[in-house]
């Protein structure tokens, strides 16, 4: 079992959810922002660390090949603190 999370590069909003929510609130951000660079993340159970596996801008989506581990704690609190603006 795994667990995605959406969010902006500097943790500014985050959202946590499955990766189809994830990747269909990404493509309607960069929609609305052409600018706007996210990444989604996976974490599966027991894991300390969410492995970052896609990047998404007005482009579209593409896999990340340098393999980069934001904490799961900092994801989680910034999913309950400062979620996306819906």
């Amino acid at each position: 079992m795994a667990t995605y999370f959406l969010f902006a590069p500097n943790f500014s909003h985050v959202f946590e959810g499955s990766f189809g929510e994830c990747s269909t609130l990404a493509e309607q951000l960069t929609r609305q922002n052409s600018d706007l660079l996210l990444k989604i993340a996976r974490v599966r159970v027991g894991e300390l660390h969410a492995q970052i596996i896609f990047e998404v801008s007005a482009d579209g989506i593409r896999q990340i090949h340098r393999v980069r581990y934001p904490i799961m704690k900092k994801l989680r609190r910034g999913a309950k603190e400062c979620p996306f603006p819906i």
